[in-house]
This record gives C-alpha cells, sequence and structure tokens, in this order.
C-alpha cells in the first residue's frame, strides 16, 4: 500500500513546507486583542484547538457565519478547499457532498453517503434533508480525509459536523430575523433562551419559516417551478443536576412542502432555468426528530459520552423525470412519471469514554450502534418512444398496430410511441450496524504527539423488493375528469420480479498521526487514515435479485501538513499535502428498459476500479489592521482513475444510439481510464470583511469571491456522450450591515447581502437515461439578494 504513495512527491512537498510554513485557513473568530482567537473543535472526540489537530479541518464561528449569510448548510459550498456540495434534483434538501473528490448525489437511502453530515452529535443515515437550515448554527467544523474511526458510519470521504447553539442557564434573551428579497422570497427565523431553574435547568425553543417563488419558469404549462415552503421547529432542554453532569435533550420537526429542484430538459439543448414540464412537482417531507446528549465528568481525569438519536422521516415525490410534455423529442422516453413515497425511521447509540492516564497517555473507546427500517413505494407511469425511420406519411401503427405518432405535428412518426407503462414498486431494507473503537494518545515531550486508533465496523442488511405491472396496451387519457395518472384502480394487474436478499459486510480501520510543535506557533504533523463503506442491496433493481448485491467501498489516505500563527497571532496559515487510494468506488447506473419491461428504469450499483487522488489544501486568514480581515481558502487535487470493464447489461441496458438493447448482451464496456474528478480540481476562494465602530453601532461590510475549476457533472460510463464536463465558474457575493448597539445590551441589525451577483449560469446536477438527449439538467440559483432586520436581546 504505501509503495503506491509517490515519495518524491512527498519529499518535495515536506520541503516547501519546512521553507515556508503556512496553516490551513481556519474561519476564526477575532477578538478584542486584535489577535485571532483560538477555535475549538471535536475532530478527535474531545475538545482541542483546531491548530493542535493533526488533520485538514475547516471551522465557521457564529462571525464567519454571520458574514456568509446561508440559508442552508449549501452555501458553505466554494469556502472550503477541496470540497464540493449540491443538492439533487429528485428529492427534499438531498445533499451531494464531495470532500477531496469522494462523495455521491445519491438519493437512495440504500447507499449511506461518503461524506458524513453530523448534527449536535447525531449522524444523517442518508443523504435526504441533509441540506439543514442554518439559522441556529454556533459552528461548523468540514473533517477532510476518511473519519471512519472517530465518527460513525462510512465516511470514506471526511464528515461535516455541525454544532448547534445551546440552552444558556441564566440568561432571558431572543433573536429575531426577518428577510424579504428577490423571486418573492420570505423568511422570518426566532430562538428564545429561558432560564427555567439557576445553574440547572434551561430551554431554547426556534422556529424557522422560508417561502420563495421557484427562479424556473415553466413554458408548458406556466407558473414557476421550484418553489420553496418549508418550516422548522426546535425544542431544546438542558439539565444539568451538579457539576459533572450536563444533558440536553432536543426535538426537532420539519415540514418541507418545496417542489423539486426543477429540470430543463436535455433533449433541446441549454435552456438555463427553463423546463418544460407537463406537471407540476411538489413534495411532502414530515421529520420527527428526538436527541439525547448525555456528558458525565466522572472525576478530574475521565468523561464518559452518551448520544442517543431517533429519527422518523417521510417523504413523497411527485417527479417528472423527463422534464418535457408527451410531445416532447427526447429518446427513449417521451415520459417518465414517478410518485415516490418513503418512511424512513432511525435508531442510533453512542457510548464514549475519554481519559488521562497520567500526563504522558490519553485513551478514547467506545462502541455505536445504528438501526434503520426503510419501506418504500413508488408509482411509475412511463411512455417510451424510438425512431423507426419511417418514411413520411407511414404511421408509426403501420409498424406495430399499438403505436401511435408523436402528438407534435413537427415531429410526428419520427418518433413511435409505445402504449403507457404503468408500475407500482414496493420494496424495503433493513439495517442493523454496530462497532467498537478506541485510541491512544502518547505525549513523549510536551512538543510531542503520537495517537494510533482503531475501529471495528459491521454492517448486516436485509432488502426486499416487487414490482406489480399494470400496462394494459392503451394510452393515458388526459380529458377524464380529475385525470389521476397513478390511479391504476381496475387496470389488469401483472406480478412482476419479487426477492428477498440480505448480505454482512465488516472491516477493521486504522488510524495513525505524529504532531510536533516545533517552535512556539508552529506545528506540524503526518497523518493516516481508512476509510469504509458497506456493501449493500439495491431495492432498485427490477431485473434479477443476482443484479441487488454490491460490493464495499474502501479508501486510505496519508496525509503531510504544516500549522502556524505569524505576526504575533494576527496571521494564520495552514498548508496540507495528501495521497489517497480509493478501491471499489460505488457508483449508480440508471438503465433504461425496453419496452414491456415493468418499471421503465433500473438502478443498478456497480463498483469500479482503484482511483489515485493527491492534491494540495491551503487556507490563510490575516487580520490586516483593526478594520480589515483577509480569509482565503485554496484547493487542487489531480486524480488518476483506473480503466476497468463491465458488461453493458448492468452499466447502460446495452444502448447505442438511443435504441435499448442496439449491442448484443455480453458486450464489454471500458470505463474509467481518465483524471477527471467529480468535483472542482482547482477551487479558490477569499472572503474580505470590514468591521468599524460608527456612532452607536457596528458598521460591516464583506465580498466574497468564489472560483471552480473543470469537473465530471455526472458520467453513467456508457458509452459516447455520456459524459458531462461542467466548465470553470466564478461566483460572487457580497453584504452590508450596521447594527445598533443600544444601552441596555440588545442589537438591532440591518443588513443587505447578495449572492451571484455576476448573475453567473452554471449546471449544479444531472441525469441522462439511456440515451444523451433523454433526461434533465439542474441550473444553479441565479443572481438573489434580500434585506434583512435582525433584533437579538
Amino acid at each position: 500500500m504505501f509503495k503506491a504513495i509517490p515519495i518524491a512527491g512527498a519529499v518535495a512537498a515536506a520541503a516547501v513546507l519546512s521553507a515556508a510554513p503556512l496553516q490551513q485557513a481556519v474561519s476564526a473568530e477575532t477578538d478584542t486583542s486584535g489577535v485571532i482567537e483560538e477555535i475549538i473543535v471535536t475532530s478527535r472526540r474531545r475538545e482541542e484547538s483546531v491548530q493542535d489537530v493533526p488533520l485538514s479541518v475547516t471551522v465557521f464561528g457564529e462571525q464567519q457565519i454571520e458574514r456568509l449569510k446561508p440559508t442552508t448548510m449549501r452555501d458553505f459550498e466554494g469556502f472550503v478547499p477541496n470540497m464540493y456540495m449540491t443538492n439533487s434534483a429528485a428529492g427534499p434538501n438531498v445533499a451531494g457532498i464531495y470532500i477531496r473528490g469522494i462523495g455521491s448525489t445519491t438519493l437512495e437511502k440504500t447507499e449511506a453517503p461518503q461524506v458524513g453530515v453530523i448534527v449536535d452529535g447525531l449522524q444523517f443515515g442518508s443523504t435526504t434533508g441533509a441540506l439543514i437550515d442554518a439559522f441556529d448554527m454556533e459552528s461548523v467544523e468540514v473533517n477532510r480525509g476518511p473519519q471512519g474511526i472517530f465518527y460513525g458510519r462510512n465516511t470514506v470521504g471526511g464528515n461535516v459536523v455541525v454544532n448547534r447553539v445551546r440552552p444558556q442557564f441564566n440568561e432571558l434573551g431572543f433573536k429575531v430575523q426577518a428577510d424579504l428579497g428577490n423571486y418573492d422570497s420570505f423568511g422570518i427565523k426566532g430562538r428564545i433562551n429561558v432560564p427555567l431553574v439557576e445553574d440547572v435547568l434551561a430551554l431554547k425553543i426556534g422556529a424557522v419559516d422560508r417561502n420563495r417563488d421557484g427562479y424556473y419558469d415553466n413554458d408548458n404549462i406556466g407558473g414557476t417551478a421550484a418553489d420553496i415552503e418549508y418550516s422548522h421547529q426546535v425544542v431544546s432542554l438542558r439539565f444539568a443536576p451538579n457539576d459533572q453532569v450536563d444533558a440536553i435533550l432536543t426535538y426537532d420537526r420539519i415540514r418541507d412542502d418545496s417542489d423539486t429542484n426543477a429540470q430543463d430538459p436535455r433533449f433541446d439543448g441549454d435552456d438555463p432555468h427553463q423546463t418544460l414540464g407537463d406537471k407540476q412537482q411538489p413534495t411532502t417531507y414530515d421529520v420527527d426528530q428526538l436527541g439525547l446528549r448525555l456528558d458525565w465528568d466522572i472525576n478530574d481525569r475521565w468523561t464518559l459520552n452518551s448520544i442517543t438519536g431517533w429519527h422518523d422521516g417521510a417523504d413523497k415525490v411527485n417527479q417528472d423525470f423527463d422534464s418535457g410534455g408527451i410531445d416532447g423529442g427526447a429518446s427513449p422516453f417521451a415520459q417518465l412519471h414517478t410518485l415516490r413515497d418513503q418512511e424512513y425511521e432511525v435508531f442510533t447509540q453512542e457510548l464514549r469514554i475519554t481519559g488521562d492516564i497520567n500526563e504522558q497517555f490519553s485513551v478514547l473507546g467506545g462502541v455505536y450502534y445504528f438501526d434503520s427500517e426503510l419501506n418504500f413505494k413508488q408509482n411509475t407511469n412511463n411512455v417510451i418512444q424510438v425512431p423507426f425511420g419511417l418514411p413520411a406519411g407511414v404511421p408509426c401503427a403501420a409498424v406495430i398496430p399499438t403505436l401511435r405518432d408523436n402528438p407534435n405535428p413537427a415531429i410526428g412518426n419520427s418518433l413511435c410511441q409505445f402504449p403507457n407503462a404503468r408500475s407500482i414498486q414496493l420494496a424495503g431494507e433493513d439495517v442493523e450496524s454496530w462497532a467498537v473503537f478506541a485510541a491512544l494518545t502518547w505525549r513523549p515531550t510536551p512538543e510531542l504527539e503520537f495517537t494510533v486508533g482503531a475501529r471495528y465496523v459491521e454492517d448486516k442488511k436485509d432488502a426486499t423488493n416487487s414490482y406489480f405491472d399494470f400496462t394494459d396496451g392503451t394510452f393515458d387519457d388526459r380529458t377524464i375528469p380529475n385525470y389521476d395518472e397513478f390511479n391504476f384502480a381496475g387496470r389488469p394487474e401483472t406480478e412482476g420480479v419479487a426477492y428477498e436478499v440480505g448480505g454482512t459486510w465488516d472491516d477493521t480501520l486504522l488510524t495513525a498521526s505524529a504532531n510536533w510543535a516545533f517552535a512556539d506557533n508552529h506545528r506540524a504533523y503526518v497523518n493516516y487514515s481508512e476509510g469504509f463503506r458497506s456493501g449493500g442491496l439495491s431495492i432498485r433493481s427490477a431485473r434479477d435479485p443476482a443484479e441487488a448485491p454490491f460490493d464495499p467501498e474502501d479508501s486510505w489516505q496519508l496525509e503531510a501538513g504544516i500549522k502556524n500563527d505569524f505576526l504575533d497571532g494576527r496571521l494564520r496559515a495552514n498548508l496540507a499535502y495528501f495521497y489517497a487510494q480509493r478501491n471499489g468506488a460505488q457508483f449508480s447506473s440508471i438503465i433504461s428498459l425496453p419496452p414491456g419491461s415493468i418499471p421503465g428504469t433500473t438502478t443498478i450499483v456497480n463498483n469500479a476500479k482503484r482511483s489515485n487522488i493527491q492534491g494540495v489544501d491551503l487556507e490563510v486568514e490575516w487580520l490586516l489592521n483593526d478594520d480589515f480581515t483577509l480569509v482565503v481558502n485554496g484547493g487542487f487535487i489531480d486524480v488518476d482513475n483506473k480503466a476497468f470493464t463491465i458488461p453493458c447489461d448492468i452499466l447502460d441496458g446495452c444502448t447505442a444510439g438511443g435504441v435499448i438493447g442496439a449491442d448484443p448482451s455480453g458486450t464489454l464496456r471500458t470505463v474509467g481510464g481518465n483524471t477527471n474528478p467529480i468535483s472542482p480540481d482547482f477551487t479558490i476562494s477569499a472572503i474580505l470583511a470590514f468591521d468599524r465602530q460608527v456612532g452607536p453601532g457596528v458598521f460591516s461590510a464583506n465580498v466574497g469571491y468564489r472560483y471552480n475549476g473543470d469537473f465530471i457533472l455526472v458520467s453513467t460510463g456508457g458509452g459516447q456522450d455520456q459524459e458531462l464536463i461542467e466548465g470553470k465558474n466564478e461566483l460572487l457575493d457580497a453584504r452590508i450591515a450596521y447594527s445598533w448597539q443600544m444601552d441596555n445590551g440588545d442589537a438591532l441589525t440591518f443588513s443587505v447581502y447578495g449572492k451571484n451577483l455576476t448573475d453567473t449560469t452554471y449546471r449544479q446536477s444531472a441525469l441522462f437515461l439511456g440515451a444523451f438527449a433523454t433526461g434533465f439538467q439542474d441550473w444553479a440559483a441565479p443572481r438573489t439578494y434580500a434585506f434583512q432586520l435582525e433584533y437579538t436581546h
């Protein structure tokens, strides 16, 4: 394994690090002394300064969060080196997070995300809803590289740790803010802290309500698309019966009735922020969640931590995957409409003990348990259309009596439509996972520290799947009053494939680090870490139970870095070099099935071969003077994806030239063999912030710049024209604010902020269905701006 590391490159990087030490850009806060404030992180599951952690970690404190004015966690994208963040167009707030080129945009709850999102100690079991609202955030930590030893499950790429504001015992206070912006956006958010018993009991209540018209126009049925209607309530009770015990019980209630992200159909070229969908695409997302955190200082040396979580979520998505009308020009799908209904329940429990054996040795140990249950139902109503090359005037019915010409006169018999294919899928999965982990830290001298750790994890999964066909050789009659395309009552029912499958996967992960404070405010480190993403079972395979199981993926990474403070604490800079290897990466293949097949598509999870990834993270923060602060982040990754072959049957359905099954079964496709990352190969961002006391308050202004290089937006691996490269883009954000400080300590803040001020157009996701012209592309938000009024007591 270690022989694969480019030794010469590592030595060169080490020489650069020694010659010009720079510390990774921490999004730190400033204090009144004019130096960068110390920021505490929990990257190794204990509180320590971000400058002491032998790991590349970025931290956003309250002041930096205020500068960025994030609406959801998505708005941190671009301000962390080598992190790309997007959201899937097929579900509510579905997160697609990539760190150092590792991640995914999958919405399937049977495919755990490679980058973990952890809120108040609780890890999201899927990507759905992971782009949480940012109002109540106190800090955000981004840990790059495999985090499987210290945090949760499947974190082969890294994790994002969000800490929300905790109830305060002896402070009665509240914070209310209202936003009004373009696209008729309006939001109101509030939080109140109520001390109930001095030093013992406190209550926090918070609420968020956001609404916005979509920035897509529907040129088919009229109106806008991608509207937002979101609400979230949180109640948190903190209890400290004595100086040793501190417990927080938190309840979250989320209701999201937003549309899915709108989709621009690919068959008519690039038309940003325009859709031709022939129906509305509402979602409903309901969540009830409980979390209990207990911290017990057993004595001066030992602490016991318990984190218990329960999540009960239900989401329903009514989707127009072809993104066009029934008379559109896409092939093979003229229509692919789905109604996806899921219930997902998760229980997690972690017990962790940390302590100091003596001044030289510290230990950590714990157990982690995860249990989830998924119930899945999907109704599908699709129409396949294909070219038969018929002469003008020859109707499609002349070839097959049940066919019809495309209803669009301009297309006519050049595309022939098969009758509606209707199906219902019922599926589910139960997951039970447990892990035991431990780490030992040795400090032979005050300047030198070594840490080793291990984690054993085992995942057991059982899945069921069944399809029912309601195709009867007829086309839907949309003129029927109260037409419901998913009401199949009265149609003949035929049972399709049904199966029960199961599997167990396990692995032992290792980590090791060396950390050297070679001078005051200067530290060098090297870190080795491993990651594991369990194998699993696809519940979207419609053909053969043998297609359901997929293998695990694993990763390992070697990182060397240096952290420094200069200019008496006014300049902080970090530089890290990393080399990683990823084996068996899981990727989804959406296969268009021929007429007569039950659902129209089937999803198979395949495993790639090996990818070698190396790159650099750079972060710098500089207090230029008493008024100005400059933060600069930069990242570069270089990827070598090894080529491999895979049968076309499980990759693209042997589709060629838009024709399903055109290639013989068993035809081998060559996949990989490229250097394209699935996240920008080069990123740089800069924030220049100004803060000055003016009259009775503080005037603040900041401008943020982001640059993203080329990257693969989507690749099915299915032959030519099945890869989409998203080009470079530059974004500019800004904010101006004045905070009036009142004599009683209250503050009234008025601010104006804008995002993507240059109105840059770029894609954030895309989907191919069978052929290059079928499917959609999702364009990121155009220029947005808002006025905000905030009152804090």
